[in-house]
């Protein structure tokens, strides 16, 4: 469809004026009204927020969100106050390695959230923000598919990703990347950040807003460096 096709096509700020001249569903109408962030802007200038999926499994197309957890990130802190954790009903019984690998059985589930009550709280506070993910091929796959589910379309928004800004680094000082280096918990470690309890949403956006500060501060030009040069 043409309107897949536009939002691969167009930067984010083209296909943002081009939604706004849709008559899209109203909560696609209230998220577009605020412009997207202005990349030539600083860390320091900017708020984030830094998001988690976890998903009924590996599979991009055919699974689905099991929990949302995020974190904002707003004058070089962390602002533990606004984080949020949801757990959705995805109304299908899980798979096996779903259970052991996030520790979230079908009995806990059944007191879950549905999709269509959480997107719009994540997308109210996504306004403004960058969003910020560790290998955010994941979040940035199942917020799009979500969002076109819902709305019929994809969302302009701007991602950072982690994974992307240390395996930058390791070029820049010609560092072969080895097995499993670029995992969240490996770079946090080799940054000296403490261990923390993988695979809950909540825990690993935070984990994630940690090591994104870590790794801004590690940078030249610290909380001065432009948003574009991360992206």
């Amino acid at each position: 469809m043409i309107r897949n096709f536009l939002y691969f096509l167009l930067p984010p700020t083209t296909y943002r004026k081009y939604l706004l001249k849709k008559n899209t569903h109203p909560i696609l109408q209230k998220y577009l009204k605020s412009p997207l962030v202005d990349k030539n802007k600083t860390i320091k200038d900017l708020e984030f927020i830094v998001l988690d999926f976890e998903t009924t499994g590996l599979d991009l197309k055919k699974d689905v969100i099991l929990s949302f957890g995020w974190t904002l990130i707003k004058n070089n802190k962390i602002n533990l106050g606004a984080s949020c954790h949801y757990l959705i009903n995805v109304k299908q019984k899980l798979k096996k390695d779903a259970v052991t690998v996030h520790q979230i059985t079908d009995d806990k589930l059944q007191d879950g959230f549905v999709v269509e009550d959480i997107l719009p709280k994540l997308l109210e506070v996504i306004k403004g923000r960058v969003v910020v993910a560790h290998h955010d091929i994941i979040e940035k796959t199942h917020l799009q598919k979500t969002c076109q589910k819902l709305y019929d379309y994809k969302i302009p928004v701007i991602f950072a990703d982690t994974m992307k800004i240390e395996k930058r680094e390791l070029d820049r000082r010609n560092i072969p990347v080895v097995a499993n280096q670029l995992r969240l918990f490996n770079i946090r470690s080799n940054l000296s950040l403490p261990k923390y309890n993988a695979h809950s949403a909540i825990e690993d956006a935070i984990a994630t807003a940690e090591l994104f500060l870590a790794q801004i501060s590690h940078m030249q030009q610290g909380f001065n460096t432009k948003l574009k040069n991360i992206l």
